[in-house]
């Protein structure tokens, strides 16, 4: 007897020998009890049948009980979803969550997540309505991984760390696509894996493309747009956000003796949550405040035109003019004041000396042109 390598990885059951009487290959010994009798009769007889053109073709194969899995059967369904029905499609990201969740964690991670996580899949409306809910969000104290799936709650797939290492590379080359169903669905769920990202990638290439949809038409790409900026306060400072150019607009008036009470009766926050960051308004004083400090983005008048800039430089030359005036006045009564007093106490002087940058003044001048002078 020639002894032959089984190709079809089935040396659980045995070691395949060659028994060219029979036409097909025997197992030396089994194991009972690890396959069925009707599944090692068909692998027995059928798929190490000696004739080649007598073995089950590859879609007969597939097709048996045993060769069929949830994780095959989904993976099958999300290669072929181009050639799908919209019914089909929609049943079957309806159920998606449910099948998933008793599957191990790591296995859904590694050979499901890549094909979950593209833009195709991103554009069905039942998967943003059933599934990244579920999907996009890690276990956490606040959302606890559960022993059973409950459609109305969230239950999380994967732990933060398996999170981390298999889907924050993939949503981070999401932000890139510049599709909207793939945007919002991002923006929806921002705040649930951003803080697992390293403060680098928020600044370098998360913000920046979040900040894109600013520039967009659509009204509601704008606002969750916005809402995911407030989200990112927390991680990246406001700093890095709005710029450096704030200013201390409001105060914290509230009286010190009530502060005191409320500290001592206020119980503090977990640590980790949004809330246990310090406040910037504890550290402020009550000082009054001028409009001129109130932010562009929150004024209500109109941008300034070139017809409003003439007008206002305008303005501006005659207050110069009318204060250069007043002064000039102003000048001429205290030298005419000076004159009369030097005359009454009989100074002699040749000249009185004037502040610097006027012309001096000179006794001789006669006192109607003095008059004149004191009156204009």
């Amino acid at each position: 007897m020639d002894t032959f390598f089984c190709p079809v990885g089935v040396w659980i059951r045995g070691v395949p020998l060659n028994h060219r009487d029979r036409g097909y290959w025997e197992f030396l010994y089994a194991f009972p009890g690890v396959i069925s009798d009707s599944t090692y009769t068909y692998i027995q007889q059928q798929m190490l049948n000696i004739d080649p053109m007598a073995r089950p073709a590859v879609v007969e194969l597939m097709a048996q009980p045993w060769m069929r899995n949830d994780v095959s059967d989904i993976a099958d369904f999300l290669s072929h979803l181009t050639v799908k029905t919209q019914s089909e499609k929609d049943n079957f990201f309806s159920d998606l969550p449910a099948r998933l969740h008793p599957l191990p964690p790591r296995v859904v991670a590694e050979h499901l997540l890549p094909l979950l996580l593209t833009p195709l899949i991103m554009t069905e409306t039942v998967a943003r309505r059933c599934l990244w809910k579920h999907l996009l969000t890690p276990a956490s104290s606040q959302h606890p991984r559960r022993m059973t799936f409950d459609p109305c709650r969230i239950c999380p797939l994967f732990d933060e760390d398996l999170f981390t290492y298999h889907a924050v590379p993939l949503l981070l080359n999401l932000m890139e696509s510049h599709d909207y169903h793939v945007r919002m669905v991002l923006l929806e769920h921002l705040v649930q894996f951003t803080p697992l990202c390293p403060r680098e990638e928020l600044v370098g290439s998360l913000l920046p493309e979040v900040l894109v949809g600013l520039h967009d038409v659509s009204d509601e790409m704008v606002q969750a747009t916005l809402r995911a900026l407030a989200d990112l306060v927390s991680l990246v400072g406001g700093e890095t956000i709005v710029g450096t150019t704030r200013s201390c607009i409001f105060a914290d008036s509230t009286p010190r003796s009530q502060k005191v009470v409320m500290e001592k009766t206020q119980t503090p926050p977990p640590s980790g949550s949004p809330n246990s960051l310090p406040s910037p308004l504890t550290s402020l004083q009550t000082l009054p405040l001028s409009p001129l400090q109130a932010p562009p983005i929150f004024s209500s008048k109109a941008p300034p035109t070139s017809q409003d800039e003439a007008r206002r430089q305008q303005r501006a030359e005659k207050m110069r003019e009318k204060r250069e005036m007043q002064r000039r006045k102003k000048m001429a009564a205290k030298l005419g004041l000076a004159s009369r007093v030097a005359d009454v106490d009989g100074v002699e002087s040749d000249e009185l000396t004037a502040p610097t940058g006027h012309a001096q003044y000179s006794p001789s001048v006669s006192h109607d042109e003095e008059d004149l002078d004191y009156n204009c």
